[in-house]
């Protein structure tokens, strides 16, 4: 078994937004996965997720792992936004898949997303501990403010 991994494709015209896709050509099921990581909307990267893509395309997945705006570059909505260019970019790539057969998967803010896919595109969707209702928790919780990731 072989993975193809393909790093920093452009998904939209802002010369910023990049996502990694991983496929094994042996063992394709013709389904994809949009794999959308975590951290608070203000942190994290698409390359803390390329184990878990690595192992979805190992079980036959086309994984796509956007990067996506956040915290200070881009405040909620804009993650959401870059979600539809993934969205778009995925329907009209030249790679081989079923594109009936496409689900989203997230944990944190990326569950988030992914539930948000789900809603807008009619796509099953997996959200680990994403909160679902972003607009009245970030209401009621004014006092929580975003701070780099200096680990």
């Amino acid at each position: 078994m072989s993975i193809s991994t393909t790093t920093d494709i452009a998904y939209s015209s802002d010369g910023v937004s990049k996502l990694d896709v991983y496929y094994d050509p042996d063992h394709a099921n013709g389904a994809a996965v949009i794999d959308i990581h975590g951290g608070g909307w203000f942190r994290g990267s698409k390359d803390k997720d390329a184990d878990w893509a690595s192992r979805l395309a190992a079980e036959g997945y086309l994984v796509v792992v956007p990067e996506y705006h956040d915290v200070p570059d881009g405040y909620y909505p804009a993650p959401l936004e870059d979600m539809d260019h993934v969205w778009q970019w995925l329907q009209a790539s030249d790679l081989t898949f079923d594109r009936h057969r496409i689900g989203a998967v997230g944990s944190s803010a990326g569950g988030n997303m992914s539930v948000e896919l789900a809603i807008k595109y009619g796509i099953p969707a997996v959200s680990l501990s994403g909160i679902l209702d972003i607009d009245d928790w970030l209401a009621k919780h004014a006092d929580v403010v975003p701070a780099p990731d200096n680990s």
